[in-house]
C-alpha cells in the first residue's frame, strides 16, 4: 500500500475509470463516493498507452471529510517540462465533458455552502480536472469553493483548459460566509479560456505555497481581501490579456504576506495594486524576495511592480525588476510603496510616480547592479 494511502485510517473505495466518455458512469460513480464519506482511491491505467482517465459531465460535490487522491503529483508539480494534463505519468485525470449539469456559472468540482453550517476537512490530491472540451463562452470553470469551508486541503492538484476560473474562491451569495484556512500545495491552475487561474475574494488565514497560475486569459492571479493569507513560491506567467498578480484592496489593519513569488511574460503588470476589490481601508502587502521579469508584454505603460488608487501600504525587501515599461510605478493617489534592498529597472525608467499620490514613490537602498 502506498504512503499515501497508509496514512490514511479505516478502509477506502477504489474507483476504476469507465470509459464511459459521455461521463454519466463515473459522475454517478464518484458522487455516489464523495457522499459516503470513504476515503477514495482513483485506480490508474494499467496500461501506458491509457490515461487513467475518467469523464464527468456535471459538478462532482465533495462533503465535509472527503478524501479522494489519485496517488501521483505529477501533472501537478512546479516544472514546465511537461504538457499539463496531457501525459501517463500525472495521477488521475478527471475530464469535464458538456452535459446538461454543464450550464454556465457552474464548476467541475463545485463545493458551495449557502447554508450556516461550517464544512470543514476535505482533502484533494493528485488529480488533473481537464476542461479542454469547452468553448471560452460556455462559463464553465475549474474548482469552486464559496461559503463556510475551513481547514481543507488540495494538494498536488492540476486544473487545466477550463472556460472560467481555474480556482475561484469567495463568498456564497446567500450567508455571505467565506472559506478560511485552507492549504493549497503544489497545485497549477493553467489555461482559463477566458478567465482567471486564481480568484480568491476574501479567502482568509490560508496558505498558497509552491502554486503556479499560468497562460490563463485574464489575471493569473486575482485577490481581494484574505486577511493573513500568505503566498510562498508561487508564480504567475504568461496571461494572455492580464498581468501576474492582481491585488484589489483590502479592510483596515488586513495583512496579506508574499514570499519568493514571481511574475514574468505577462501582458500587463507584474504585480498590480489597486482598489478593484471595493476596499479603500489602510491594510498592509509585505513582499520579501518577490521578481518580475519580462512582464509588459502588451508594451504599454505598465510596471514590474504598479499602485493605482490602492490605499494599502506595500512594503518590499529585496525586490527585482526588469524589462517592464517601469521598475515600479505609483500614479492615481495611491498610497505608497516603500522598496528596500531592491533591484528595480525597466525599459523607460527603474521608478515613476505621477505626482498625485498620497505618499511619494520611496526607492530605498537599491542594489547597485
Amino acid at each position: 500500500m502506498s504512503a499515501i494511502l497508509a496514512a490514511r485510517p479505516g478502509s477506502y473505495q477504489v474507483i476504476t475509470p469507465s470509459y464511459d466518455t459521455t461521463g454519466v458512469t463515473d459522475l454517478a460513480n464518484l458522487n455516489s463516493a464523495l457522499a459516503s464519506g470513504i476515503p477514495i482511491f482513483l485506480q490508474p491505467s494499467n496500461s501506458g498507452t491509457l490515461k487513467p482517465q475518467y469523464w464527468i459531465n456535471a459538478p462532482l460535490k465533495p462533503v465535509s471529510g472527503s478524501f479522494i487522491t489519485g496517488l501521483n503529483w505529477w501533472t501537478a508539480s512546479d516544472n514546465d517540462y511537461y504538457g499539463v494534463g496531457d501525459g501517463f505519468a500525472g495521477g488521475a485525470m478527471i475530464t469535464m465533458v458538456p452535459g446538461s449539469g454543464f450550464t454556465s456559472g457552474t464548476y467541475g468540482i463545485d463545493m458551495l455552502n449557502e447554508t450556516t453550517t461550517q464544512y470543514y476537512g476535505v482533502d484533494i490530491s493528485g488529480i488533473t480536472l481537464y476542461g479542454e472540451e469547452f468553448t471560452s463562452g460556455s462559463g464553465v470553470g475549474g474548482i469552486r469553493i464559496a461559503g463556510a469551508w475551513g481547514g481543507s486541503f488540495l494538494r498536488g492538484v492540476c486544473v487545466n483548459k477550463p472556460a472560467g476560473d481555474c480556482l475561484h474562491l469567495g463568498t456564497d451569495p446567500v450567508q455571505f460566509n467565506t472559506p478560511d484556512a485552507w492549504q493549497f500545495l503544489n497545485c497549477k491552475f493553467a489555461g482559463s479560456k477566458a478567465g482567471r487561474g486564481v480568484y480568491a475574494d476574501d479567502i482568509p488565514d490560508s496558505w498558497f505555497t509552491d502554486c503556479e497560475a499560468s497562460t490563463n486569459s485574464l489575471d493569473n492571479w486575482q485577490i481581494n481581501y484574505s486577511v493573513n493569507t500568505r503566498f510562498s513560491g508561487c508564480k504567475g506567467e504568461n496571461s494572455g490579456s492580464g498581468g501576474g498578480w492582481h491585488f484589489g484592496g483590502m479592510n483596515a489593519g488586513q495583512i496579506v504576506t508574499l514570499t519568493g513569488c514571481t511574475s514574468q511574460y505577462n501582458s500587463l503588470d507584474g504585480f498590480l495594486f489597486d482598489n478593484s476589490g471595493e476596499s479603500s481601508e489602510l491594510g498592509t502587502y509585505q513582499l520579501a524576495n518577490c521578481r518580475s521579469i519580462n512582464d509588459n508584454q502588451a508594451a504599454s505603460t505598465y510596471a514590474a511592480f504598479r499602485s493605482t488608487g490602492c490605499t494599502s501600504r506595500i512594503m518590499a525587501v529585496g525586490a527585482y525588476a526588469a524589462a517592464a515599461a517601469y521598475g515600479a510605478y505609483e500614479g492615481g493617489s495611491s498610497y505608497g510603496m516603500c522598496f528596500t534592498g531592491s533591484y528595480l529597472t525597466g525599459t523607460t525608467a527603474a521608478t515613476h510616480d505621477d505626482g498625485t499620490n498620497t505618499h511619494v514613490l520611496v526607492n530605498q537602498e537599491t542594489v547597485p547592479f
